[in-house]
């Protein structure tokens, strides 16, 4: 696949996390791809903020694999801003997606959920409480 091959107004994102020595999470890297460019940033270097809120906010779609609640709110969290709830319609994650798939029961092995609804944005609950 080529990056021209992505449809125009879609946005494939990924983010990365460390942990630091102090046991806390960091944002360590973003990955942005659309029709036009791979924009990959490892240092997430504030000036470069700006270019990457505004290709999130100008995107039709925005696609990644849980980023509704996970690389999304955690991008935003990091510079201190609010998640903007005009987003929610534009996301499509691979995560969600997946549970069609398996309409009663998916299992994410990393986070440990079991999603018990097959709609997008459906009920999920943390398997030691079932």
């Amino acid at each position: 696949m080529q990056i021209s091959d992505i449809p125009t107004g879609w946005l494939l994102l990924d983010i990365e996390r460390k942990k630091k020595e102090d046991g806390k999470w960091k944002l360590s890297e973003i990955a942005l791809i659309d029709s036009r460019e791979n924009y990959h940033n490892r240092n997430l270097k504030t000036s470069a903020s700006g270019l990457i809120f505004q290709k999130i906010v100008d995107a039709r779609i925005i696609l990644g694999h849980n980023i509704r609640r996970h690389d999304l709110p955690k991008l935003y969290k990091s510079v201190g801003k609010q998640l903007p709830s005009s987003l929610d319609i534009k996301i499509c994650d691979t995560l969600e997606l997946s549970a069609l798939g398996q309409p009663h029961t998916f299992l994410n092995k990393k986070k440990r959920y079991i999603l018990t609804s097959t709609k997008v944005g459906g009920n999920n609950r943390r398997i030691e409480d079932i």
